[in-house]
Formats: structure tokens, C-alpha cells, sequence
């Protein structure tokens, strides 16, 4: 298995396993809250955008965009409602209108994202989500570790630096990342 893959499948599996359970509680959204869920999502969108930039930006920016953002995203609306309402709930000089609106906001963010884990794939009765991803990811035409390691320090070098200058840009060729100690020495200024 190439490397690529790989590191999708681990994250891809960990949110499988924890969908799984939370398919089998009355509010999944709220499980995968309590249970670390948004964790995986998080490290899926990040792989899908390092991905998008070296590697099938078409691909990755879907995978990105329509699927691992989207419940991240919808975790940590989550997150920040629980967080206020914890905070705020046992302090009395805060008025109860506004925990209750905090309490409101948290319960419509969690039936939206739970209509949309069902309505997804995610979860529910037709949970392919995950396979679906599966399948796509197979299909993709995976670079060699060497050349992704390469294509991926390329990137993030010039990303790093925000080379400006376009001579500067071709002075730096691929040779200079064959050494770990010439790519290391570099610095971004």
C-alpha cells in the first residue's frame, strides 16, 4: 500500500469506528462530540488539502470540501455552543435568556448535523459513506513515497517562504531536496 493511502485509511477507519457507535446513540452528533470525533475529520481535511496541492486537486478539494470539512466543521459549532454553556450555565449574573439561546443554538446545530450525517451516509440505515471514500481513494493514481516526498517538501518550502521573486524561485531546483540536510539548512525568511 503506498504511503498516501495509508495515512487516509487510518483516519478513515477511526471515523468509521466511531460512527458506528454514535449510529447507535439517540443523538450521534452529540456522542461524537463527547468521544473525540471531530479528530479524525480534522486530520482527514488536513490530508485532503496537502493532497490538493501535489496530488489530484480535483480529488482531494471534493473530499475536502463536501465531505471532511463539513462535519469538522459542523463538530466544532458543536464545541464552541458546549463550551459556553458550561462556562456560562453556573454563573448568576449571567441572564438565563442568554443560556437558553446558547442551549437553543446548540440543539438546532446538532439536529442539522445529524440530518446531515443520515442525509450524508455517514450514518443511519445506507451508511456507505465511508466505503463510498474508500473506493475513490483506491482509484486514485498514488505517487511513489519518494517522489511524494519530494513533490510535498517542494511545496511546502515555496508555501513557507512566499518566494516572490521568480528567479529565486528557479535557482531552488528538486536536487536541493535530495539531501535532508541541505533541505533542512534552507530557511524561510
Amino acid at each position: 500500500m503506498r504511503p498516501g493511502l495509508h495515512r487516509f485509511t487510518h483516519f478513515l477507519n477511526s471515523a468509521e469506528n466511531l460512527l458506528q457507535q454514535a449510529n447507535q446513540q439517540p443523538n450521534p452528533s452529540l456522542w461524537l462530540l463527547k468521544n473525540n470525533g471531530r479528530t479524525p475529520f480534522f486530520m482527514l481535511e488536513a490530508l485532503a488539502k496537502l493532497y490538493e496541492a501535489f496530488h489530484h486537486k480535483k480529488i482531494f478539494k471534493k473530499l475536502r470540501e463536501n465531505h471532511f470539512k463539513i462535519i469538522e466543521d459542523g463538530l466544532g459549532q458543536l464545541d464552541y455552543y458546549d463550551f459556553y454553556i458550561s462556562e456560562f450555565e453556573n454563573i448568576i449574573t449571567v441572564p438565563r435568556t442568554a443560556i437558553t439561546y446558547i442551549k437553543d443554538q446548540f440543539q438546532k446545530k446538532s439536529t442539522e448535523l445529524n440530518e446531515l450525517l443520515l442525509k450524508k451516509g455517514w450514518i443511519g440505515e445506507h451508511n456507505n459513506r465511508i466505503a463510498k471514500i474508500h473506493k475513490k481513494l483506491d482509484a486514485v493514481d498514488w505517487k511513489k513515497e519518494k517522489k511524494e516526498v519530494k513533490a510535498s517538501a517542494t511545496r511546502k518550502y515555496f508555501n513557507c517562504c512566499r518566494m516572490k521573486n521568480r528567479s529565486a524561485r528557479h535557482a531552488l531546483t528538486m536536487e536541493k531536496f535530495s539531501s535532508p540536510k541541505t533541505a533542512s539548512s534552507m530557511r524561510c525568511v
